[in-house]
């Protein structure tokens, strides 16, 4: 599970950082991509897209490989042969660290995650505290009747709460726990009628376009994404482009209104220049001067809408789907081994093999039998390891059809390989973990068909069994 875990991981941050690149690019060629907030949001979940692979449960891949009944011999009646070479003891110790370090790496982000979901829990409290404290617009004596009446149509239309705070904070919307427009008691005090109604429609604009929704759940994404620098780097544009949409719309209809609003916003900031950064209400926090500068920019000077340069839209967009549809492609790749011109060099699944059955032609109780894996020899609890870097597609006590198997094992492997290990004792691994060459994925037993203690282990091809001893390290 670990392993698997931290390979996803670095996949999400590889395919942040390779988005981020060519973001950076598009940029360069494309400066209206800025305003594009639902490209920024796509480029956000394709970042984390792996790690929902991890969430997702793995489907069984019982009726891939066709299993029969093996015949067990008893061991005292079976040739011995010769073994192949000795468990070499650097595969161990190079999959010992590798695991310590997948382990460490996932207690580092459980923590990382139980810290990100504790401080938006108390944000979530102190706006709930902050909203509680606010008054009804309706009791504020420094609202005139002409923006009382504005407030009164977004109340009506919206079915929200519009709350005034005497505290240093921005004008804001949100929906926790309800839908709220919130307004600091100064923007009466500092703004012109006309300034306030161009705040005002602006965070009104925010509620149509269903912001609020949007940014609670990037913050709960950002608890559980919380390692990869990427998302912020993203979720910094989606601020960014979702205020520059909303001042566009603004001014949509009203263009000569350009500086009025540009100088509400710089009031609004003086006025709100001391906010705690990571507060869910303050998008006009210190960290947001660049924010402010861009969008003052964009106010003052008007660049080509996106929306009108419809042929960069769609080729961006079709770019966006080829990345995600390549990112998806690869999944399997990465999580699975894939193909690959490199042969396989397994070891064998116990650490001092002593085989009682090998594979090929057998006599059992007179009659000849075909044994089709190699039969080790050990003590009940003996430690069974994986012979190859690989991902377990089964993983049961008993597979049904087939009980002479007992416990078992079947590991799938690059260019179509599996392993299978039989008459386990237990269990480690669950189906779905991506295992590495030499971890423990069970213990010696006796389950099902067998005279004795032992693992059973398969190579197959396919659904055809083969010579094990064809991907075993020699000596």
């Amino acid at each position: 599970m670990a392993h698997q875990f931290a390979i996803l991981c670095a996949y999400s941050f590889v395919i942040g950082g390779v988005l981020f690149l060519l973001c950076c690019m598009l940029l360069r060629f494309f400066p209206s991509l800025g305003q594009w907030r639902d490209f920024w949001f796509a480029c956000l979940v394709v970042t984390c897209i792996p790690l929902l692979f991890f969430l997702l449960p793995e489907k069984s891949n019982n009726g891939i490989l066709v299993l029969e009944l093996m015949s067990t011999a008893p061991e005292s009646s079976a040739t011995q042969v010769a073994a192949p070479s000795e468990y070499d003891v650097s595969e161990e110790v190079s999959f010992l660290s590798l695991s310590s370090f997948a382990w460490i790496w996932m207690g580092i982000y459980v923590i990382g995650c139980l810290v990100k979901l504790l401080n938006f829990s108390l944000q979530l409290q102190r706006l709930k505290k902050l909203i509680t404290s606010a008054i009804d617009f309706r009791d504020s004596r420094d609202i005139n009747s002409e923006v009382s009446h504005l407030l009164t149509s977004v109340e009506a239309e919206e079915s929200l709460q519009i709350r005034v705070t005497r505290n240093n904070v921005p004008p804001f919307v949100c929906r926790w726990p309800d839908k709220v427009l919130m307004l600091p008691q100064s923007l009466f005090a500092q703004l012109s009628t006309r300034q306030q109604s161009l705040v005002i429609e602006h965070e009104w604009t925010h509620l149509k376009k269903k912001d609020p929704h949007l940014i609670f759940f990037i913050r709960l994404i950002e608890c559980f994404c919380w390692f990869n620098p990427a998302l912020y780097y993203f979720k910094k544009r989606i601020d960014l482009a979702s205020e520059l949409e909303c001042d566009a719309n603004v001014l949509a209809q009203q263009p000569d209104l350009r500086s009025v609003y540009a100088q509400a916003m710089l009031k609004t900031l003086r006025q709100c220049a001391v906010i705690d950064r990571d507060s869910i209400t303050a998008p006009f926090s210190p960290d947001n001067q660049w924010s402010f500068r861009m969008r003052i920019h964009n106010i003052m000077h008007p660049g080509a809408s996106l929306g009108k340069s419809w042929r960069a839209k769609v080729g961006i967009s079709t770019a966006a789907a080829l990345f995600t549809g390549l990112s998806l492609a690869m999944q399997p790749v990465l999580v699975s081994g894939g193909q690959s011109d490199e042969p396989l060099s397994m070891i064998t699944p116990v650490k001092q093999p002593d085989i009682s059955s090998d594979y090929g032609s057998r006599v059992i109780f007179n009659k000849q039998n075909f044994h089709r894996g190699i039969d080790y020899k050990a003590d009940t609890g003996t430690p069974i390891l994986a012979a190859e870097d690989g991902r377990v597609v089964l993983s049961t006590d008993e597979l049904k059809g087939h009980r002479g198997y007992g416990k078992i094992i079947i590991i799938e492997h690059k260019n179509n390989v599996q392993t299978l290990y039989s008459h386990l004792n237990d269990r480690s691994v669950l189906e779905g973990e991506i295992v590495f060459k030499g971890q423990t994925i069970a213990t010696v037993g006796a389950t099902g068909r067998t005279t004795g203690p032992h693992v059973h282990f398969e190579v197959r091809e396919g659904d055809k069994p083969v010579d094990p001893n064809k991907y075993l390290k020699k000596g």
